[in-house]
């Protein structure tokens, strides 16, 4: 379940959010698993923890995970294994970013670059095509231009039914 907060529809303004998607996402935790002795394993991401922790929604889950935001080394390691870019463009591109960048802001971009390509993110993953480092300046320009991303950490969630 990637990011809670829009799945219910949250807004900070007020706060708001629909109930309805609230109790129908409760009943869904919170019902036995459907698979005859096999536990159920539930990923979710938020960046409004707080939130989420106010309306209920992480006494639904058996554990939290922060996950900080990647570092230079990190962001390498991810490159490499989704194949998107040749080591030496990878470098250079991680240092385009900076020091610390989320991994799902790191993944949107390269989910971006792969579209300018054609493709999407898992296509380019199996195949022999790279993300050039002109395509990656420009979506990243692009994006910055359109202003500033969430930099917070997604928390990833884990419950068990």
């Amino acid at each position: 379940l990637d990011d809670l907060e829009r799945l219910v529809q949250f807004s900070p303004v007020g706060p708001a959010y629909n109930n309805a998607a609230l109790q129908a996402l409760f009943a869904k935790l919170e019902a036995p698993a459907d698979t005859e002795g096999k536990g159920l394993l539930v990923l979710a991401t938020t960046s409004q923890r707080e939130a989420m922790e106010q309306l209920g929604l992480l006494d639904a889950f058996d554990a939290t995970l922060t996950v900080p935001p990647l570092q230079t080394q990190n962001m390498l390691e991810v490159m490499h294994e989704m194949r998107c870019f040749n080591a030496g463009d990878a470098r250079e591109a991680a240092a385009l970013l900076g020091g610390e960048v989320p991994i799902k802001r790191l993944l949107q971009l390269l989910a971006h670059c792969a579209h300018r390509c054609g493709l999407s993110l898992g296509e380019m993953r199996a195949s022999d095509k790279a993300i050039t480092l002109c395509t990656f300046r420009s979506v990243l320009a692009t994006l910055s231009a359109m202003g500033p991303q969430k930099s917070s950490s997604h928390g990833a969630r884990a419950a068990s039914a």
